[in-house]
């Protein structure tokens, strides 16, 4: 898993933030080389050395104050065998980090030169002509130094974070020097572990429109009333433009007017040829292009991901919609891609239901993100909201052959509102609520291949009854328990559950709420599972580290890190919804 968090500067430029980091390089595993001084926990640093699309970012975790630490060493004997970047630890003393050597120069296996490495930590440093054992490389361990050692050394790494994995198109070589951004560290160098997240980009655009033309070359042998259609040459037309032949100067082609729109991913060059229904041959136009609009939205941008590992495919549709000046994506997944097979909406396996909406805006906003190979969760944090949505694979409380393609789209509305829209059917994924005229606000791909609705039922849902077929997200171990008053969220306190002694409703005094504490005072954290209604309450898997938690002594804030187990999580209010039950844990690395 890979976690990132940034800045978009709009909602059009969030869906490229995620194309681009779920493509390039990021890191996946990483270990203090040196650790430095003058850190405190909490500070971060970046890389001084690679070339990124979005910059990783290393959090200090543990510190240690060394009564001494190395700062010359110098060579007595240059052993033999040895070559440049081998790399060895200096013999005796007491340590917490051990000092490392690394060979500089040598001369026929000799060493000439040496540097440190890591100073090491120490508090009983071994005195006179040191002996060496190799880390890396074939000296035979003959080496031996003097080192001159300083005392009381603050501030030495000795746990870091990843807390932001980055993007790289260009990786370091270890190790790899940082800069301090929070805090006056200096010295700490790290060695890192590169992994391709395997997303790769089959679709992004803005779809673009003919607007006008004009006439570049003229051709013969059209007539008026000739229907052009515009070639999309090194372009991509998902539907062909065209235009009719307004007036002719003998039977050049003099001036047109457009007829049908088109939908090009790619605008061919100007001047762009044309085909003629007619006789005529030879007219190109120079065409102002336009971006698409239909009576209800404007804006559209659209793009499709795929997983090159799992073979996951997922998309989203940004637009703007003009009656309620809402800037927000459609989510949708899809079984495969087929560059024939036209529009967004028509490649293979898209579930056709329009209710998977994340409402965002068109300023800048900041986000977090956990990518996987199976499944991308977005958080983004608009001010007054704190939207998410989870596109891509769940874990199945089945086989793989039971459940092939288990996948959830999951946004947080069911229609295309403004981010400061105020309904209470307005929530994202522990808790998804559904307007009362629609489903949704998410859809998951049975094992049959159809599709079920994803609600929870907290509202009183007048077009739902015991018998509708659609899905409920429950914490581990809740079967569904539909009442007839129509009122069935989990934390409705009104209902009878089953997991009533485990979870209690946000109205139960807090002092009653301490068994939602680990018995180490850490929080318990709830799987979001999937419960099939219709199925007799069949669990049908859960979101891949997605998380229920309770608020319940209101100590959390949005984006708060907890602990778990020594995990790190992040803690997310549900969109508008402040309550104490209105609270969801993320997986952080």
């Amino acid at each position: 898993m890979a976690w990132f968090k940034g800045t978009a500067t709009d909602y059009k430029d969030m869906m490229d933030e995620i194309a681009t980091i779920g493509d390039d390089e990021h890191i996946s595993a990483a270990t203090i080389y040196a650790g430095g001084s003058g850190y405190a926990i909490g500070d971060t640093v970046s890389l001084n050395t690679g070339t990124y699309d979005h910059a990783p970012e290393i959090e200090v975790r543990g510190i240690v104050t060394a009564d001494v630490v190395a700062t010359v060493a110098s060579i007595v004997a240059g052993g033999t065998g040895y070559s440049v970047g081998d790399t060895l630890n200096i013999d005796g003393g007491t340590f917490t980090t051990a000092c490392v050597l690394e060979v500089v120069t040598e001369s026929a296996g000799v060493v000439t030169s040496l540097q440190i490495n890591n100073p090491g930590a120490y508090s009983v440093q071994p005195a006179g002509t040191l002996t060496t054992t190799a880390l890396t490389g074939s000296g035979n361990d003959d080496l031996t130094v003097t080192v001159t050692w300083t005392s009381s050394v603050a501030g030495i790494v000795t746990d870091i974070l990843i807390s932001d994995a980055g993007a790289a198109t260009v990786t370091p070589t270890d190790p790899v020097a940082t800069t301090a951004t929070i805090g006056t560290g200096t010295g700490l160098q790290v060695d890192l572990t590169w992994t391709e997240t395997a997303w790769e980009t089959l679709m992004d655009y803005q779809p673009a429109v003919i607007a006008s033309a004009v006439v570049s070359a003229g051709g013969t042998g059209y007539t008026v009333g000739d229907t052009l259609v515009v070639n999309p040459g090194a372009g991509t037309a998902v539907e062909s433009a065209s235009f009719t032949v307004a007036t002719v100067s003998g039977t050049a082609v003099a001036t047109v007017t457009p007829a049908v729109d088109g939908y090009y991913a790619a605008t061919p060059a100007n001047p762009a040829a044309t085909t003629s229904t007619g006789g005529g041959t030879g007219c190109t136009l120079t065409i102002t292009w336009g971006v698409y609009a239909s009576s209800t939205y404007t804006d559209e941008k659209v793009m499709i991901l795929h997983n090159t590992v799992e073979d996951v495919y997922v998309g989203w549709k940004s637009y703007n919609r003009t009656s309620t000046d809402g800037d927000v994506w459609l989510c949708e997944g899809f079984t495969g891609f087929n560059t024939l097979a036209g529009k967004w909406e028509d490649q293979p396996g898209a579930s056709g239901l329009d209710i998977a909406f994340v409402p965002l805006h068109d300023s800048s906003f900041s986000y977090y993100l956990s990518i996987t190979n199976r499944r991308i969760v977005g958080v983004f944090d608009l001010g007054s909201t704190i939207n998410s949505m989870y596109c891509g694979l769940i874990d199945p409380h089945m086989t793989e052959t039971e459940y092939p393609y288990p996948q959830v789209i999951l946004g947080c509305i069911t229609g295309a509102q403004k981010y400061t829209y105020t309904s209470p059917s307005y929530a994202g994924l522990p808790h998804p609520c559904s307007a009362s005229t629609s489903y949704g606000p998410g859809w998951i791909r049975r094992p049959d291949g159809t599709f079920d609705y994803v609600v929870n039922g907290v509202l009183s849902l007048g077009n739902i009854s015991p018998l509708d077929d659609y899905v409920a997200i429950q914490p581990t171990g809740h079967q569904y328990n539909y009442t007839p008053t129509g009122s069935a969220g989990w934390y409705v306190p009104s209902q009878s559950k089953s997991w009533w002694t485990l979870v209690r409703p946000q109205d139960v005094d807090s002092s009653q709420l301490e068994h939602l504490r680990r018995f180490n005072d850490e929080y318990n954290l709830w799987p979001l599972t999937l419960d099939d209604n219709e199925t007799n309450q069949r669990l049908l898997g859960q979101m891949t580290e997605c998380y229920w938690l309770d608020n319940f002594d209101g100590n959390l804030s949005n984006a708060d890190r907890v602990w778990v187990d020594g995990e790190p999580y992040r803690v997310f209010q549900n969109c508008k919804k402040t309550n104490k039950t209105n609270w969801w844990a993320l997986k952080e690395a």
